[in-house]
């Protein structure tokens, strides 16, 4: 866990030097914009190196180097084949699919927002964005890919684009098909704002349908591979679920501070969408995995937030209360990790190039 520690002090440092050069004028605004270039090829230098790390390193070895599913997702499964073809090494396939995961991302944000670095740092402490691409490196692929055929949909309305790019998300990770579907045909009910209560009444209605039970009713319908998730029971940690609820309570309840557009309106909406899904299948970890196509929705309206406001003292407290926020998360999911009796995990870290 220290190592993490160090890393993400390290990030921190890093966007901090460039905030700073770019406002003392010490450098050149392309030279500033080098201590975030070394952050991202840090962040893919410690994802892409990673060794007996991630809670299915071992499975993905094993269908790098034995057996590949013959139901898995085809560009996966060609991508595993094309690797193969140039290396025996399972390390070029963790390799690649970090630094595709990462650079994506980072041109997805671009897209979004001018805040780039907040919204990089924000994606790096969530838990499931970050930390959960150590082990789903599919799904982790596939959402970045998909959030970044979202800019094409909402900001310049390309349809086309939009649906090209998640089909390709979706041959990647077959649950891609889900929230693109949600994306497309639901952009009409998510460019809408409603009213506090409805939000309030959605989120009730969630852990209703927990509570009943329904989760086991939509497994019945999966198949394939996943069809294994009716039989996979494991509650999301009580923690993560109050949290995650009061979070999204606080964005409706103080969104007229950021909300300017239907397109702030739909991404606030998508993280309310991914916390509805926690909440419904709060007992099936594998499940839960699907609101974060939804939830990385808040590396964009976060920073909205936190720069909306014209003084800068209150910029500053926003932003140290939710970077304390965050940090609360991903060292809760550490520690969690850290106490898992389960091999291989999150912790502790070891790299491929100094690996024992």
């Amino acid at each position: 866990m220290t190592f993490y520690l160090y890393y993400y002090l390290t990030i921190l440092s890093l966007l901090v030097l460039e905030h700073f050069a770019r406002s003392a004028r010490l450098f050149f605004a392309r030279s500033a914009r080098l201590f975030f270039v070394i952050a991202i090829l840090l962040t893919i230098f410690i994802s892409g190196f990673r060794y007996n790390t991630g809670y299915d390193f071992f499975n993905y070895v094993r269908f790098y180097k034995y057996h590949l599913p013959s139901d898995i997702e085809p560009l996966f499964a060609y991508s595993i084949k094309l690797f193969n073809y140039i290396s025996n090494e399972p390390q070029l396939m963790f390799f690649s699919y970090s630094l595709a995961t990462i650079w994506i991302l980072v041109l997805a944000i671009k897209r979004f927002t001018k805040y780039t670095k907040t919204s990089f740092l924000i994606f790096l402490l969530i838990p499931g964005l970050f930390l959960n691409s150590f082990s789903t490196i599919r799904q982790s692929l596939a959402s970045v890919i998909l959030f970044y055929a979202l800019s094409f949909l909402i900001l310049e309305n390309r349809r086309l684009m939009f649906i090209v790019l998640s089909v390709v998300s979706a041959m990647f990770h077959y649950a891609a098909i889900v929230p693109a579907i949600i994306f497309i045909l639901g952009e009409n009910f998510l460019k809408k704002e409603y009213k506090k209560i409805t939000y309030i009444l959605l989120i009730l209605f969630s852990v209703a349908l927990y509570h009943l039970n329904i989760a086991q009713l939509l497994l019945s319908f999966t198949f394939g591979r996943y069809s294994a998730y009716m039989d996979y029971i494991h509650n999301v940690s009580t923690i993560k679920i109050v949290v995650s609820n009061l979070f999204v309570l606080f964005l409706i309840f103080i969104r007229r501070c950021f909300i300017k557009n239907a397109t702030d309106i739909y991404l606030l909406n998508l993280v309310l969408i991914g916390t509805l899904i926690i909440n419904v299948f709060a007992h099936c970890t594998p499940i839960t995995r699907l609101s974060y196509y939804f939830l990385i929705a808040q590396i964009v309206i976060v920073p909205k937030l936190i720069y909306s406001f014209k003084d800068n003292d209150m910029k500053l407290i926003f932003l140290v209360a939710f970077m304390c926020y965050y940090s609360f998360m991903i060292g809760n999911a550490l520690m969690v990790d850290l106490n898992l009796a389960s091999y291989p995990k999150m912790t502790p870290y070891e790299n491929y190039l100094f690996r024992r």
